[in-house]
Formats: structure tokens, C-alpha cells, sequence
């Protein structure tokens, strides 16, 4: 199935300055055309006047995700992880927990989903770069950025390596002059993905970036000269005290699920910024459990009305200053 690349018409600057694009990558579920659009507000709000210098793409895997799930059977496999996850979470909450999260985790079990939605992923970045080449912005003069949520926050991972992996994408920061200004990760399960597909290796397919025996890392590059070039500038982890995506459950910060990339000089290392979150009437642990599986499966479950621990816009709203400062840089 052919995948829709966008292009778009870059925003023309002052001479000597540098064009700006930013690509929001959803995270848990489908996504269409339009079901972006509550974030663009939000995004408004916070870049004030910036955001009509910068050009906005959306990153749809919808159609690959309908197509991996209709011709691949993961169930066994997800239920395997689902196991995996209930014990690390703890207790009666964290079995329930297991399996809505390893439901929305399964497409790290095939190879195929991974690949497929890898190529697409690549495809935007390039078309990004040529859109803004076109307007007469070498990759040096781009100053391109990447907002992701969720499962998103993964693919974005694995991408960016496979920028440095992969020379025929021509996305490579030394030899390309490819570099994200910057990286926003919101609720990223890398490392939660990290941890649980070790413990499953069996049923893993290799190649997952995130297995690195050294750990999470920036993408770094190397020139001719040898000069080493992290892919990103700058590098940004966001999540909630009460999001388990996140690494986070009940206020607890879960050491195994909690995305930490370290600083690799040239690479200065993550910002990383915690939430205090609350949620509405949840009294006790059946209700909290309703909570975190709207909140991850975005399937109506009880009246409880919650606060959504997990929310997309509700990350940018709470970071409008911090995303003005940096994407506006």
C-alpha cells in the first residue's frame, strides 16, 4: 500500500535566515488526516507569532497499522509480553496494566510493521529535506524538529539511527549535513520497549536500535575528517508521574520503563522534564485501572471522568513556554 508522502511549500525568511519544519508523529492507535488538527492550536498558542514561519507536517502510519494487523497474527506473542510487563508493573494493577500495554506494543514483535512503518517514516524526513531544498535551504540552513508522542516516540528512535545506519537515505548528519535542531519526546516507551523486549528476546525479530548493548543513545555520526556530529542539537524527554508509557506509575518513577539517554561528547545528553499529574475520582485501584485504560486504548470503559495522564495536547499545553524557547530558537 502506497504510502502518502507529504510536501508542503517552506516559508521564505530573511535572507541569511533558516528555514523551519516541524513533523508531529502520533503515538497509541490510528491516525487520519484531520486528527491532528486539536494540536495545531495548541502548537499556535505556544510558538506565538513563529508558527506562521514554520512549516507543519504530519507523520500517518494509519494505513500501514490497518495493513500489519490484517496480515499479521501477533496475538500469542503480545500476550507473551502483556506476561512480561504485569510482574515489572507489580501487583493486581500491574497485571491489568500488562496487558493494555503490551497490546498497544505489539508492532515491535514484527519485523514487518517495524519496517514498513520505518520506510514511511523515512520518506516524510526526505521529502522534508527536499521541500526545504527547494526553497532554497541546504540541510545546513534547515532547522528542522520532531514532536512525538508515545509508540511515536519509538519510531523516532529507531529512525534517527537508521539515518546514521542507512547512507542511501541520504539523512546522515556528517556526510549529508542532516541535523534535528530538535527532538521532543512525549511519553516515550523506549526504554519500557527496552527492557521488555530483552526479556523476551526469543520473540523479538533483530535490528531494534533501542537493544543497543550500550544502552539508549543519540545518533551520532562521523565526518571524513573524523569529526563526530550527534544527529540532534537538542534532545528532549517529557513525561507524567502518572504515566506508565512514560516510565512512571502512581508517582513512582520505574527505573526499567524511564527513558534516560546519557551525555556522549559532542552529545550534551537529554532535558529531562517530569509532570505532577493528577487524575479525576479515582478512588481506588479498580477505578484507577478504568483511568489507564482510556488513557491507553482510548476505549470508553466506565463514567469515571479522568484527567488523561497520557494526553498529547495536554503534554504541549502544559510545555508552551519550553516549546516556544526551543523551537523557536
Amino acid at each position: 500500500m502506497a504510502f502518502p508522502v507529504q510536501r508542503q511549500a517552506w516559508k521564505p525568511l530573511t535572507a541569511g535566515g533558516k528555514g523551519k519544519a516541524l513533523l508531529l508523529v502520533h503515538g497509541i492507535g490510528n491516525s487520519k488526516p484531520g486528527d491532528y488538527d486539536f494540536l495545531l492550536p495548541k502548537l499556535q498558542a505556544a510558538l506565538g507569532p513563529d508558527y506562521g514561519n514554520s512549516v507543519v507536517y504530519s507523520l500517518y502510519y494509519d494505513v500501514l497499522n490497518d495493513w500489519v494487523k490484517d496480515k499479521i497474527q501477533a496475538e500469542a506473542a503480545a500476550a507473551k509480553m502483556a506476561g512480561v510487563l504485569g510482574p515489572k508493573f507489580g501487583g493486581a494493577l500491574g497485571t491489568a496494566l500488562g496487558e493494555y500495554v503490551g497490546d498497544v506494543l505489539w508492532p515491535i514483535l514484527s519485523a514487518s510493521a517495524r519496517q514498513a512503518i520505518q520506510s514511511a517514516y523515512l520518506k516524510q524526513l526526505q521529502a522534508m529535506v527536499l521541500d526545504g531544498i527547494a526553497a532554497g535551504f541546504p540541510p545546513e540552513d534547515q532547522n528542522l524538529s520532531i514532536l512525538c508522542h508515545s509508540l511515536g516516540c519509538f519510531h523516532t528512535y529507531e529512525v534517527l539511527h537508521a539515518c546514521l545506519n542507512d547512507p542511501s537515505q541520504k539523512l546522515h548528519p556528517a556526510k549529508n549535513g542532516v541535523r534535528f535542531s530538535n527532538v521532543v519526546f512525549m511519553a516515550s516507551p523506549a526504554q519500557l520497549i527496552r527492557s521488555v523486549a530483552a526479556s523476551i528476546s526469543a520473540l523479538v525479530p533483530k535490528g531494534l536500535a533501542v537493544l543497543n548493548p550500550q544502552g539508549l543513545r543519540c545518533p551520532i555520526g562521523v565526518s571524513a575528517s573524523g569529526r563526530r556530529i550527534p544527529s540532534v542539537k537538542r534532545w528532549v524527554s517529557i513525561t507524567g508521574s502518572l504515566d506508565p508509557v512514560g516510565g512512571h506509575l502512581l508517582g513512582k518513577k520505574l527505573d526499567w520503563a524511564y527513558m534516560t539517554v546519557p551525555a556522549d561528547p559532542p552529545f550534551a545528553g537529554q532535558t529531562s522534564l517530569i509532570d505532577s499529574q493528577t487524575w479525576i475520582q479515582a478512588s481506588n485501584e479498580a477505578e484507577f485501572k478504568i483511568v489507564l485504560s482510556e488513557a491507553l486504548t482510548a476505549r470508553k470503559l466506565g463514567p469515571i471522568p479522568i484527567r488523561d495522564p497520557h494526553s498529547w495536547g495536554e503534554y504541549i499545553s502544559g510545555h508552551a513556554q519550553d516549546l516556544h524557547q526551543w523551537l523557536t530558537a
